[in-house]
Formats: C-alpha cells, structure tokens, sequence
C-alpha cells in the first residue's frame, strides 16, 4: 500500500458548513519501529454513559501524575487528543460524543489541568515522553493521533520521532510553521489572566484573534473546565504560567518542517479558514512536505477549531477516516 511520490493524487472535495462551501485538498505515501518503558496506571473513577470517561493517572518517568480521560469502547483504531497551550483533556467531550465507536483517550499536559505532581520543564521534548508514558500506560495499540494547536505541534514531533506506534494524524490548525502572527503575539502578551465571571472570560476569547466568533455555548463549556475560582472568587486559568510560556518557547525552537518531513503515516491537515495561524499556502507547503499528506479547510472558522464549528471539524475527520480506510 505504499505509494511514491510519483502516484501522489490531488483531489479536491466539497461539502458545506453552516451552508458555505467546504473545500478540501487531498494528496497522498505511507509508514515505519518500537521502543520499552515501565508505567504505572491508577484508574480512579468510571465512566457512567459516553459523556463521562473513566479518569486514570499515569505516572510519568519522574512521578508527575497526568490525568488521562478515557471514553472506553471496543472496535474501531481509537483517537489519543491533545490540548492546546490554553485548555485541557476535559474539552473533548462533544468529540467524544460525535464518535461514539471509538475509544477516545485525552490527556493534561503537566502544568495543566488536573495533571499532578511537581512539573518540572514543560517541553515539547518533555510533552513527547509523557505521551508516550500515557500511550502505552493505557494500552493504546496504533492509535489515531490529533493535537490542536500547540498540541498539534507535540503530536508532528512524536509521530517523528516514533515511527510504527501510530496509525494516522490529524492536526487542528498547528502553529510554528510560519512566523507568528502579530495579532496573536499582542493578544498572548495583553490578555487578561483574571476573570470575574464566565461572560468576562468569553467576551475576551471572542474579541481576541484566536476565538473571533467561536461558538458562545461551547466557549463557555470550555470556560467552566478550564478555569477555577480561588478563595477570592477570581476565576483563573488551570495552567501554571510557566508550563505556557516553556512550551511556546519551545515550539519556536523546533525544526518543525525537518519533523514533518520524516512522518510518512497519513496526515490530515485541518485549517481554520478565518484564523491568521497557518496561512493557506503554509498549510498546501505542511501537506507537500509530509510523506501522506491532506488538507481541510473550514472556510470562516476561528482558530478553536473544536469550539467554533466542531460539526464541520468532525465531518472532516470523518471523511479523511473514510479516504484512508481507518
């Protein structure tokens, strides 16, 4: 099933969103080894119904204790999510919820969420290990791969560097592949971190260039999990400042086009048509570069792809499933 660059197909589909056209770039190659670690795993709580998952800890090669979410089910290749440098594993419910044949496991990175225990460096590098600590602590065989922004920088760098463990990627709008928008920069460097309420916090995303018209009812699901009142009523961020900005950091040093070229499973390419992150000609030079690359675009959508049109967003991982037979 492997195919050269020679046999590389282009097509072009069509499907609407919110009664737009939906276009979406397909290109085509494929695969790859192996390696050995002891992990401990605490299951903690089970899931009653598909909208709430089982919780574990997976104790990473230094004790921290990441929170791994798990929507259980038998059958087909199961999905492993990960976050971006805002949220946590609890945002992919309604994913969840639209697969209900796959197991879907999302994990916190350390700094963020529930995740436990000192955090230590927090590091595409360090991200990668723990990853690879929660794949196997949980028993994930060849799962489906998807990283949202920054996550889905953290998931180009493992499937890189750990060729034969995955079966498929898929990646929401990534960043770092072209200079970093000004807007965005702005935004990350003026933001509020401190919120009297709910509504504060969601007219700030959706004033800002990342959340620009995102979806008010998800926006403030995501809100109620990625936030936390202190003893002063202030809700703040889960995410330690140092896990955010270690991370950023980071990304910015990788060879992320050196990464993509090494990975030769199929990849989606999932682009926000109205976020200024991964411009479309960045996006077409990202599927060229990959070994079995695609692309989708949600004409109009923000950067929070999942919490802006996530019907749109589930119906192209549909039929990127559908094209490579997953």
């Amino acid at each position: 099933m492997v195919k050269t660059a020679a046999l590389c197909r282009v097509k072009y589909r069509r499907y609407r969103r919110n009664g737009q056209v939906h276009t979406r770039l397909c290109r085509g190659l494929l695969m790859a080894a192996m390696t050995n670690i002891q992990i401990r795993v605490y299951k903690t709580s089970n899931a009653a119904g598909r909208g709430r998952p089982a919780v574990h800890r997976v104790e990473a090669d230094d004790g921290v204790m990441i929170r791994v979410l798990d929507w259980e089910e038998d059958g087909n290749l199961p999905f492993y999510i990960l976050h971006g440098s805002q949220g946590n594993a609890s945002m992919w419910e309604y994913l969840a919820d639209s697969f209900p044949d796959r197991r879907v496991v999302a994990s916190d990175h350390r700094g963020y969420g529930e995740t436990e225990g000192p955090v230590g460096t927090c590091t595409t590098e360090r991200h990668v290990r723990d990853m690879d600590a929660v794949r196997r602590g949980v028993g994930l065989k060849m799962p489906i791969l998807i990283g949202f922004s920054g996550g889905a920088v953290d998931s180009v760098h493992y499937a890189a560097t750990h060729p034969g463990v995955i079966s498929a990627l898929i990646l929401l709008d990534p960043p770092m592949f072209g200079p970093p928008p000004k807007e965005v920069m702005d935004f990350f460097a003026k933001a509020p971190r401190e919120f009297s309420n709910l509504d504060d916090y969601i007219d700030v995303q959706r004033g800002g260039p990342l959340a620009r018209g995102a979806n008010v009812r998800l926006l403030r699901l995501y809100g109620t999990y990625s936030l936390r009142p202190g003893a002063d009523g202030i809700l703040r961020p889960l995410v330690k400042p140092h896990a955010q900005s270690e991370w950023n950091q980071s990304m910015a040093k990788l060879d992320v086009w050196g990464l993509a070229a090494r990975i030769k499973i199929p990849t989606l390419v999932v682009r926000a048509g109205g976020a200024p992150i991964l411009p479309q000609e960045v996006a077409e030079k990202l599927v060229s570069t990959l070994g079995d690359g695609r692309l989708s675009v949600v004409e109009g959508a923000s950067h929070a792809l999942p919490l802006d049109d996530p019907d749109a967003l589930h119906d192209a991982i549909r039929d990127f499933l559908k094209d490579v037979d997953m």
